[in-house]
């Protein structure tokens, strides 16, 4: 039977490669089919998307995430304080700060931002709000899959 640390490991580092593809996607796909509007009516849309993205299986999905890959390199630090414990740690560290936080700090306020816009100028501020948001959003595909990858190679090292 698995120890906690291992399970937690499971969940962050598939938690982390689901967040990255959803990421991933937007950026690839989503944004791309909003710049295909008129730049008023991308903007319209996105604003729409950042109200439905949280209500979805996203938000448990991205905090119990985060929760996890805390839980995994604590768990695995204190039970086994081993260079696995360093790829976990790493893998963990990527998600939490590079995936989770610029979230929070970086591609949460733009959306704000973009919404808080008239109606009026949404059009005129899509070009700064996609640029902008597309860094820090490339930023989360990278963390969320390298963090992933991380995670999933320290379980199967601590499994073998």
């Amino acid at each position: 039977m698995p120890g906690v640390e291992i399970v937690l490991a499971l969940a962050a580092g598939a938690g982390s490669l689901f967040l990255g593809g959803f990421y991933y996607a937007f950026s690839n796909s989503v944004i791309e089919g909003l710049d295909s509007l008129e730049p008023d009516h991308g903007a319209a849309a996105m604003v729409r998307i950042n109200e439905l993205v949280p209500r979805s299986l996203f938000l448990p999905l991205f905090f119990l995430t985060a929760l996890s890959a805390l839980g995994a390199a604590a768990a695995d630090l204190t039970l086994h304080g081993d260079t696995i414990s360093l790829l976990i740690g790493a893998g963990s560290a990527l998600h939490l700060l590079a995936s989770f936080l610029s979230t929070i700090i970086r591609n949460v306020p733009l959306n704000n931002a973009l919404a808080r816009a008239s109606e009026q100028d949404r059009g005129r501020v899509w070009a700064t709000y996609r640029r902008d948001w597309l860094r820090w959003n490339n930023l989360r595909v990278a963390a969320s899959l390298a963090g992933g990858m991380l995670l999933l190679c320290g379980t199967l090292a601590r499994l073998l």
